[in-house]
C-alpha cells in the first residue's frame, strides 16, 4: 500500500511542477503577485520577486525529494542506492521541466533554476536519509 501512496504523491507533485511550468509569463507573474498580496511587506524588499521564485523552485523540489525518497524506500531499495536514485530522479526531472518550460510563452529555461531545484531535492533527500533510514 505504501508503494501506491508514495508513487501517487510523487506523481502529483510532478504534475504540479508541470502545471507551473506550463504557465505563460503573465500567469507566472500573477502567481508571484498572489504571494505579494499575502505578504505585502515583501514589496519593500529589492528583487523580492526573484527570491520568491527561487524559493518556490527550492521548496517544491524539496517536497519532490522527500516523496521520491519515500517512494524508492517503499520499493525496498538499499540505503545508498535509495539516496542516489532519488537525487538523480529529481535532478533529471528538473532538467526535463526546464526544457518543457521553454515551450511556454514568455518563459525560458535557466540552468540556475536546475541548480536551485537540485539543491532543494538533495537537501531533502539527505535529511530524509538521516530521519528515515532503515535499521
Amino acid at each position: 500500500m505504501k508503494k501506491i501512496i508514495y508513487t501517487i504523491l510523487t506523481f502529483c507533485i510532478m504534475l504540479l511542477i508541470f502545471f507551473f511550468s506550463s504557465q505563460n509569463g503573465d500567469d507566472s507573474a500573477k502567481t508571484s503577485g498572489f504571494i505579494f498580496s499575502l505578504f505585502p511587506f515583501l514589496k519593500n524588499i529589492e528583487n523580492a520577486e526573484f527570491y520568491i521564485r527561487k524559493f518556490a523552485h527550492f521548496s517544491i523540489y524539496f517536497l519532490l525529494g522527500i516523496s521520491t525518497y519515500k517512494m524508492f524506500d517503499a520499493y525496498k531499495y538499499r540505503k545508498y542506492k535509495l539516496l542516489l536514485y532519488s537525487i538523480v530522479f529529481c535532478i533529471f526531472y528538473a532538467c526535463t521541466d526546464e526544457f518543457h518550460q521553454s515551450f511556454s510563452a514568455d518563459r525560458s529555461p535557466q540552468l540556475f533554476d536546475v541548480f536551485i531545484d537540485a539543491c532543494g531535492a538533495s537537501l531533502s533527500n539527505v535529511l530524509s536519509y538521516c530521519f528515515f533510514q532503515r535499521k
